[in-house]
C-alpha cells in the first residue's frame, strides 16, 4: 500500500478550500462543541440533526476537526476553487468522511484487526486529550505566548499569510 496515493484525493479536496474561510467554520464547529449555548454563525449550514443530536461528536468530534485544521493549514488555498467551502454542510462532511476513510483504510492495512487492545490505543490517544483537557485560561495564554513569538509570528507569516496574534 502506498499511503500517499490513498492520502492524494484527500489533500486534493483540500486544495479546493480558502484557507482562512476553512479554519472559521472549524472554529465555530469546536466552539459549538465545547461551549454550552454556542450558536454557529448563519452563514455556515450545518444539519438540523447535528444540532438536535444531544451527542453531536458522534457526527464531527473535536479530534477530527483538530486532524482537518492541520491539513487545511497545509493544503488549503487563499482562494477557494469551484466554490468549495467548509461552510456547506455537505462539503464538511464529505470531507470528514473522507479524513475518517483514510485513517481506517491506514489502519487496516498496517493495523492488526485482531488487536483490540491497539484500535482502544489509536482512539485514546486522539480523544483523551479533548476529553480531559477543555480550554481554559491556562492554555489560552500558553497558545497566545507561543504564538506571539516574533519567530513564530514570522513562520505564521509566511505560511499563512496572516498573524495568529491580534494587533493590539
Amino acid at each position: 500500500m502506498d499511503v500517499f496515493q490513498e492520502y492524494k484525493p484527500l489533500r486534493n479536496k483540500i486544495r479546493l478550500l480558502a484557507r482562512d474561510d476553512a479554519l472559521r467554520v472549524i472554529w465555530a464547529y469546536s466552539q459549538y462543541l465545547q461551549i454550552d449555548e454556542f450558536q454557529i454563525q448563519a452563514d455556515i449550514e450545518a444539519a438540523k440533526e447535528y444540532l438536535a443530536d444531544d451527542f453531536p461528536q458522534r457526527w464531527i468530534a473535536e479530534w477530527d476537526l483538530e486532524v482537518l485544521a492541520k491539513e487545511i493549514i497545509l493544503n488549503a488555498n487563499a482562494q477557494a476553487s469551484r466554490g468549495r467551502t467548509l461552510r456547506n454542510w455537505k462539503t464538511l462532511s464529505e470531507t470528514v468522511n473522507a479524513l475518517k476513510a483514510l485513517e481506517n483504510s491506514i489502519y487496516s492495512k498496517y493495523g492488526s484487526e485482531k488487536n483490540v487492545l491497539i484500535e482502544v490505543i489509536r482512539i485514546a490517544h486522539r480523544q483523551f486529550v479533548w476529553q480531559g483537557n477543555p480550554p481554559n485560561s491556562t492554555t489560552t495564554m500558553r497558545y497566545y505566548k507561543i504564538f506571539s513569538c516574533d519567530g513564530i509570528n514570522q513562520v505564521c507569516l509566511d505560511r499563512l499569510r496572516s498573524s495568529p496574534v491580534l494587533a493590539g
